[in-house]
């Protein structure tokens, strides 16, 4: 973790501060709000351990994540398991670009890393549906509204470490005692459910959702039972039957409304579905 706080104070065309607070044994706080004045390229080192991290402004990517842009993680929080040293981790952050983090790193046989994950690895954390790395969600009001005075913070000296430390336990307390929030099957099932227009995928419903699509597939076989595309066309399916028991609409518009790319690509999946056609459906009911 050190060694990110000295690939930023080496970097050149960096303009604003780091602060590193002690938070006890193994355990720090790392707080960054820069801005670029050129294309800067930083290398972001992690030891094993846990992670608590919370993204305010943020213009900072990684070319090894092309399917993540810097938006994807602008005011979030989040929380990682690491368990193994990642020695080359490359982050960019474009000229004019703000980068405002704070990350908090616990040995992970620390009792808050071991309150947070079920096991040392990499697969789930308890209070927060995960994906691979971890989990992440927007912050919450209270949230925003502490980290903010953290980054603008004028205190210098020992009463700015003490005033951060202190806004450091802070945080750990808001998200660790904030109702859980929904699971990332239930995340998954609202998005599509308000966009059933949408011609969902498993790549795409996992973009929308910030995880990624093993770790979909496997939230939605060990809570549902069934695959992430069977649970998509169940759904489409059980709306498109509402539709035609209970409205007028066109197939074709039926069709387009529920994602499908033509009428004909509706009704082979409704003929699969029900074992008639839609059409019959319409009639028989």
């Amino acid at each position: 973790m050190g060694n990110l706080v000295n690939s930023l104070t080496q970097a050149k065309h960096l303009m604003g501060c780091c602060d590193t607070i002690v938070l006890g044994p193994q355990c720090t706080a790392q707080i960054v709000n820069y801005r670029a004045s050129a294309d800067t390229v930083i290398n972001d080192p992690v030891d094993s351990g846990c992670y608590i991290s919370v993204m305010g402004a943020n213009d900072a990517y990684s070319p090894n994540y092309p399917d993540y842009p810097a938006s994807s993680f602008e005011n979030r929080f989040m929380a990682t398991v690491i368990s193994m040293p990642l020695k080359k981790e490359t982050i960019i952050l474009p000229k004019g670009g703000k980068m405002q983090a704070i990350r908090m790193q616990f040995p992970l046989n620390h009792g808050i890393a071991s309150s947070l994950a079920t096991s040392q690895s990499d697969d789930f954390l308890l209070p927060f549906e995960g994906y691979s790395a971890g989990w992440q969600t927007p912050l919450f009001q209270e949230l925003t509204a502490v980290v903010r005075t953290v980054w603008e913070c004028e205190y210098s000296g020992e009463a700015r470490k003490i005033w951060l430390h202190g806004k450091m336990l802070e945080i750990l307390a808001l998200i660790m005692t904030r109702p859980k929030p929904q699971s990332l099957v239930d995340r998954a099932c609202s998005e599509v459910q308000h966009r059933p227009d949408t011609r969902w995928t498993i790549k795409s419903l996992a973009k929308a959702l910030n995880t990624n699509e093993c770790y979909l597939k496997s939230a939605f076989r060990e809570e549902l039972g069934v695959g992430v595309a069977y649970w998509i066309q169940h759904h489409r399916i059980s709306l498109a039957k509402d539709k035609l028991q209970h409205g007028t609409q066109p197939i074709t518009d039926i069709a387009l409304s529920l994602g499908y790319q033509s009428s004909s690509h509706f009704t082979q999946v409704f003929k699969r579905h029900v074992g008639i056609t839609p059409n019959n459906f319409r009639n028989r009911t």
